[in-house]
């Protein structure tokens, strides 16, 4: 996809994120950014999906660190950066980017994609459930939030907690506490950095010692 403008002569980053199922969490606004961009870089593990991509932009190139994206950028033009989830709070490159951008004065712009929230009650055939007084609605959580605070999981609203950077220990303290209320058995769906389609797992198999950069989705217990 070309953009109908052309890329700036100055050196500048656009960072794109494509949402946690490329391409169909990706915006319209941000695919117009990368084609824009005199080479793009993506860090895109799912092989389709960075196929995909480089079909919809000019120069594609997975970059071997954050400052490769940055020296590319100041050879002049503009250069695109896109990454899985979030432009600004999922991919550890592009905060990286960011930081040494920052640093190095390169100006620097982020493009956002369909909420990672969204994509997940929309994939799981769930979008909303009910509490004990009819309230409509869903509970979304950062894993940091839901471990730090006392979070009652007892109603049948769905349930979803994120993280960019949750430890295996954070994960399983996680799986622990929210077995309290929900037998092993209950579903859980595990959305992973770069990975288009959500594994499917019981709760008490739950793979906490992979999981680090990922959003899980549990349907209420009316829903499972």
């Amino acid at each position: 996809m070309r953009a109908n403008r052309p890329p700036g002569q100055g050196p500048a980053i656009s960072i794109c994120g494509l949402g946690i199922n490329p391409p169909t969490d990706a915006t319209l606004e941000a695919l117009r950014e990368l084609g824009a961009c005199r080479v793009v870089f993506s860090d895109l593990a799912d092989k389709k999906s960075y196929s995909w991509l480089g079909r919809m932009v000019g120069r594609l190139r997975k970059p071997k660190d954050a400052r490769e994206v940055v020296c590319a950028a100041r050879r002049g033009g503009l250069t695109g950066l896109a990454v899985w989830g979030h432009a600004c709070h999922t991919s550890p490159l592009a905060f990286k980017v960011a930081e040494l951008s920052r640093r190095e004065e390169v100006p620097c712009r982020f493009f956002g994609s369909l909420s990672p929230i969204s994509s997940v009650l929309a994939r799981s055939g769930v979008c909303l459930g009910w509490d004990r007084r009819s309230f409509e609605g869903m509970r979304a959580y950062s894993l940091k939030a839901i471990l730090g605070a006392p979070v009652s999981p007892r109603n049948r609203l769905p349930l979803v907690v994120f993280s960019d950077n949750g430890s295996p220990s954070d994960w399983k303290r996680l799986a622990d506490g929210l077995l309290e209320s929900f037998p092993p058995e209950h579903p859980v769906d595990v959305y992973l950095s770069g990975e288009r389609e959500p594994r499917r797992v019981s709760l008490g198999r739950l793979p906490a010692r992979t999981l680090r950069n990922a959003v899980v989705m549990l349907p209420g217990l009316e829903h499972a």
